[in-house]
Parts: structure tokens; sequence; C-alpha cells
């Protein structure tokens, strides 16, 4: 191989290993973020999601009030809700809130495991020959 074929060669080497180290660190930090998102829903659901504030119509609801609901075009259906089964709907769905929160952050925390074991595995030919070269000398 003539040097120019070789520097091309060497080069092409190099930007495809910065490549690589890219959507490495891209790939880590998404995993990461999913790791937050989820811890965030669970923080969410353990503490704002307990003592959610309920409201009619934009207008905050306090224990014994009433609240006309509407149809879709804004008229009044006719149906009456009270504080307590707003409250008892909007409670519904925290248990699932901090279930899907947990299994986010178990799959961001699989994934980033995972990336970084990929992370310290991958070599280049180059760095597997010296080893081939030793264990055949021996």
């Amino acid at each position: 191989m003539n040097p120019q074929a070789a520097n091309r060669h060497a080069a092409n080497r190099h930007a495809a290993n910065r490549h690589a180290a890219n959507r490495h660190a891209v790939r880590l930090a998404a995993h990461v973020a999913l790791i937050v998102i989820g811890l965030g829903t669970v923080v969410w659901g353990l503490t704002a999601g307990q003592n959610p504030q309920i409201s009619c119509h934009g207008n905050v609801m306090n224990p014994g009030d009433l609240c006309n609901k509407l149809d879709f075009d804004g008229t009044q259906s006719g149906a009456v809700q009270t504080y307590e089964e707003r409250r008892s709907a909007a409670l519904l769905g925290v248990p699932f809130m901090i279930g899907a929160g947990i299994l986010v952050a178990g799959f961001g925390t699989a994934l980033t495991v995972q990336e970084v074991r990929r992370g310290r595995t991958v070599q280049s030919p180059e760095e597997r020959e010296p080893e081939v070269a030793e264990a055949s000398s021996e």
C-alpha cells in the first residue's frame, strides 16, 4: 500500500471511530434521559399525585362542592359530580403513573448498562491483532 493510500485509510478509520463514539454518546444520553423521566414520573406520583388540586371548569373545588358536567358543545349535560367523586377519579391514575415511571426508569437502566458494556467491549481490529500475535508466539 502506498503512503497516500495508507494515510487515507488511517483518516477514514479515525473518522469512523469518531462517528462511532458520537453515536455511543448520543445513545447513552438518551438512555439516561429515560431514567430521569421515569424517576420524575415516580416522584410526581408520590408527591403531587397524592394530593391533586381538584377543579371544575378552571375553578378550584373544595370538599362539598358540586360540578355540573358539560357536553362537548359546552352545554350542561345535567350530570353532576361531587368533589369526592372528582378526587377519587384523579387518584385512580396515580398508581398507574408510579408503575409506568418504574418501568420506564428500569428500561432506561437496562439500556444504559447495555450501552456501557458495548462501549467497553468494542475494539478495532488493530487492537485485537497484537493479542493474537502474542498468543501464537507462546
